[in-house]
């Protein structure tokens, strides 16, 4: 199957567009929703299916959109995400792995993405992610949010170029650009894991990143984010 966001990523490079996106597909409800049981579906033979997108997985999916950023000098207020999940290589953890490099030791929060104890987390991403996966509204978030296909972004630049993100910030007021996920990757014991997540806010400004998250008492809280920035160099903050 074709990795939509790979394929995304190099229509930016090539035409200063970027990532996709959603066509004319209205925001849904914004009243707030249950937070999402953290609990994990097995398969018959009690390991935990690669087939199906797990309650545990959307319970990271929360936590990691939960925090609301500054868009145009005002809070976000919508989330945008992609349809269907985005795949992670190889190549990508290394290319994440060099980007943290850069960041000073002070400032590192989780341990180097390549390490022995990050070996189990980032098997088990990459062995899901080599297909892509349809979410559904599973999200425990308290904001709206929308789920779109990547073909219906991409239609927003046709014939327009970069000014297909006015007409996508005009369509989806207050949205925080547009978000894909891959599916989430944990240790043996479920206490650590890792998601991959694509960014997009404007032509120059997308980012791919992997979040290595740390469960606590029933709860998912970031520790790291290793982040590539393909567009403004040098600037790397921490997104999502």
């Amino acid at each position: 199957m074709p990795r939509l966001w790979k394929i995304a990523f190099e229509i930016m490079l090539l035409t200063s567009l970027v990532l996709w996106g959603c066509g004319r597909v209205k925001p849904e409800s914004s009243a707030p929703q249950a937070p999402v049981k953290s609990t994990i579906q097995d398969n018959p033979n009690g390991e935990p299916s690669t087939s199906e997108i797990t309650n545990e997985e959307y319970a990271v999916y929360s936590a990691l959109l939960k925090r609301v950023r500054t868009i145009f000098g005002k809070r976000a207020q919508l989330l945008v995400i992609a349809a269907d999940t985005i795949e992670a290589t190889t190549d990508d953890v290394r290319s994440a792995a060099l980007c943290h490099e850069d960041v000073p030791v002070g400032q590192r929060r989780g341990p180097y993405l390549l390490a022995n104890d990050m070996k189990p987390l980032v098997d088990d991403l990459l062995s899901k992610s080599a297909r892509t996966y349809s979410l559904s509204r599973r999200f425990g978030l308290r904001r709206p949010y929308t789920l779109l296909r990547a073909t219906d972004f991409i239609s927003f630049f046709d014939d327009r170029g970069n000014e297909g993100w006015d007409v996508f910030y005009e369509k989806f007021r207050g949205a925080e650009g547009f978000k894909s996920l891959s599916r989430v990757g944990f240790d043996a014991e479920k206490t650590r894991a890792l998601v991959y997540v694509g960014s997009a806010y404007t032509t120059i400004d997308t980012f791919s990143t992997f979040v290595l998250f740390q469960k606590e008492k029933g709860e998912w809280s970031r520790v790291e984010a290793y982040t590539c920035n393909s567009g403004r160099a040098g600037l790397k903050p921490e997104v999502p």
